[in-house]
């Protein structure tokens, strides 16, 4: 999974990353509260709480190519490379009066209030709270190739292969001393870092207590890596995850909210989806074990929950949804968003969950939110049809709208791959990669105003994680964060 520039909410060019972070795709991202949608026109409509990011009436998101939220804070990057952000307090990354957003490629917000853009010279810039990653000052950003953003620190990887992290020293903005040479991936969570390298280990660092510390834990043979849930106002939690290549998985951190799974059957993997309280793992066969604290989806609150034939999960603050290969999607957890038993989610094509809320878009464009009304569970002020995209972060929603139904991206259960526990999928056609994919700016596809990836391998497997607009964890992602979308890098 390719390190997103990390927001809690994202929208946009999604990597094939199979690690989901709240908000993330999954998996990286550090977004909070914002449920937003993309429409193949790209523009974009956001609501939930107005302080957060969910009223963006007066904000031009026309054009828009992807979204990043942060706890405090949203950024949409238009398909022009200008950016624009938006929120009621300007500390929090909401004002960038005197940030220069041209040229941008990327973006990533992280919860704890401060936001990264990169741009297509290999630059970047930071702005809002500058203890939590706005400053750079002190910060070599050239030659970038992918950033990341979680709660109190960012993450730059260079096209040589080095990174460098800043913000709050406690919570991985302090990487002195640890090696990041020959990085492939990047990823924050609200309070720890992880980085994969290309030959396949992996290293953490930050807050020992929530995902800091993996000295106990086997980072060998890694496909995929995630620290969540970056939107997830989740405060003293934090977990992260990795996919080995022979499809186990490990997770380590806090150990009431996924970070223990000793207990679980992590073997045959396809993907992982972490939010605030709990993780949700995916096998190849199509069934899904949960784990964590069952107020957020884990342990035995998913025990009466039909976990079979599922085509892609996601987890939120309070709350965890799986979609089915059929179209039906079903969710559990707490109130904020757990409880779907007045929504009809039949014929669904996407699925997000934010920190207490979740949307869900189905294959005639039409979405569909629940969960707390404050949060974006709420959505009957806003115009929920056409929709291409979705994406629920901390405290609000977003979704981009589509001129004509016909350009609605659809998951039909026939186009859907299962992923190989070596990350290739499986049913492919001819000349799709095979192997565990490289993380180089080479290999990522441009995004064209229609939403459509240019320049796409021949023959690559048309499935959600593969969707120019989709939403991200997530991180997360996740989200996270290698997806093509938005804060997601391959």
């Amino acid at each position: 999974m390719r390190a997103h520039a990390n927001g809690l909410a994202s929208i946009g060019n999604m990597e094939s990353s199979k690690i989901h972070n709240l908000g993330e795709m999954n998996m990286n991202s550090t977004e909070y509260h914002f449920h937003r949608a993309l429409t193949a026109s790209n523009s974009a409509v956001a609501w939930g709480d107005s302080r957060y990011g969910g009223d963006a009436s007066s904000i031009d998101l026309t054009n828009t190519a992807d979204i990043s939220c942060s706890y405090f804070a949203c950024a949409a990057r238009r398909n022009d490379g200008t950016a624009v952000a938006w929120r009621g307090d300007s500390r929090y990354g909401g004002d960038v009066s005197n940030v220069d957003l041209t040229n941008i490629a990327d973006i990533s917000c992280g919860g704890g209030g401060a936001c990264v853009a990169r741009r297509n010279d290999g630059t970047a810039v930071a702005w809002g709270i500058s203890s939590y990653g706005g400053d750079t000052s002190n910060v070599d950003l050239t030659n970038i190739a992918d950033i990341s953003c979680g709660g109190f620190a960012c993450v730059a990887r260079r096209n040589d292969g080095t990174a460098v992290a800043w913000g709050d020293s406690r919570y991985g903005g302090d990487a002195s001393n640890v090696d990041l040479t020959n990085i492939a991936d990047i990823s924050c969570g609200d309070k720890a870092c992880v980085a994969r390298r290309n030959d396949g280990t992996a290293v953490a660092w930050g807050d020992s207590r929530y995902g800091g510390d993996a000295s106990n834990v086997d980072l060998t043979n890694i496909a995929d890596i995630s620290c969540g849930c970056h939107f997830c106002g989740s405060g003293d939690r934090g977990v992260c995850v990795a996919l080995r290549n022979d499809g186990t998985a490990v997770a380590w951190g806090d150990s009431d909210y996924g970070g223990d799974a000793s207990s679980i059957d992590l073997t045959n993997i396809a993907d992982i989806s972490c939010g605030g309280r709990a993780c949700v793992a995916r096998r190849n066969d199509g069934t899904a074990v949960a784990w964590g604290h069952s107020y957020g989806g884990g342990g035995g609150d998913a025990s009466d929950v039909d976990l079979t034939n599922i085509a892609d999960i996601s987890c939120g603050g309070f709350a965890c949804v799986a979609r089915r290969n059929d179209g039906t999607a079903v969710a559990w957890g707490s109130g904020h968003g757990g409880d779907a038993s007045d929504v009809d989610l039949t014929n669904i094509a996407d699925i997000s969950c934010g920190d207490k809320a979740c949307v869900a878009r189905r294959n005639d464009g039409t979405a569909v939110a629940w969960g707390d009304h404050r949060y974006g569970g709420d959505a009957s002020s806003v115009d929920l049809t056409n929709i291409g995209d979705i994406s629920c972060g901390y405290r609000v929603c977003v979704a981009t709208n589509i001129e004509s139904k016909s350009d609605v991206p659809s998951l039909l259960p026939s186009n859907e791959p299962s992923v190989s526990p070596t990350g290739a999928p499986t049913g492919a056609p001819t000349g799709a990669p095979t192997g565990a994919p490289t993380k180089s700016e080479s290999d990522e596809p441009s995004v064209s105003p229609t939403g459509a990836p240019t320049g796409a391998p021949t023959g690559a497997p048309t499935k959600s994680e593969d969707r120019t607009f989709k939403i991200i964890s997530s991180f997360h992602f996740d989200d996270s964060r290698r997806q093509w979308c938005l804060q997601a890098k391959n």
